[in-house]
């Protein structure tokens, strides 16, 4: 199974991803990245490569999943998702393309958070001004239809909220499909 998390820069996705990972049976896939390292807590997952590094992973298929993200290529690559639980970070495109090639072993979750609070949380994790006035407007038009193409919906409250709400959403999936995603907490 592979659980996607879509949502807008600042939305909390890394924050509710590393809990995931410490507490839960899920697994991080490889990503790499063009963008530079910034001080955040997700930068321990990415890889990070020049655009031609990049670009060779892709011609070996070490790389399968590929999409740029404000001016930046990120992918990543599922090996043995259908024995392997993974969560992951994507935007609305990539998690159409995730549907389209891995089908019903993967769902997606949409963090939905007010602007107001993913602008505080993107200057306390370092990103300029000019950073998050881009990726703030970016965002309006990037997420449309995100609703669309995930299959539930978190309303950021507080990250160990958000955290207990998704824990919820996969305990429905396991009851759903008669498997055990997340050992017993």
């Amino acid at each position: 199974m592979i659980i996607i998390l879509v949502g807008k820069s600042g939305s909390g996705k890394s924050t509710i991803m590393r809990h995931c990972v410490e507490q839960l049976k899920l697994s991080i896939p490889k990503w790499f990245v063009t963008r530079e390292p910034r001080n955040d807590i997700s930068d321990d997952v990415y890889t990070f490569l020049s655009p031609r590094e990049f670009l060779d992973k892709q011609l070996t298929n070490e790389i399968e999943n590929a999409n740029v993200l404000y001016g930046n290529l990120y992918g990543s690559n599922f090996p043995d998702y259908k024995h392997t639980n993974y969560i992951s970070i994507m935007d609305v495109e990539g998690m159409w393309k995730a549907k389209r090639k891995y089908g019903k072993h993967v769902i997606g979750v949409f963090i939905e958070c007010p602007e107001h609070v993913r602008a505080y949380r993107m200057l306390m994790r370092g990103d300029s001004t000019e950073d998050v006035t881009y990726r703030l407007g970016t965002d309006r038009t990037m997420f449309k239809g995100a609703f669309d193409v995930t299959d539930y919906k978190i309303t950021s409250q507080t990250p160990r909220d958000d955290i207990r709400e998704l824990i919820d959403i996969i305990r429905d999936i396991e009851e759903e499909n008669g498997v055990e995603l997340i050992e017993k907490i």
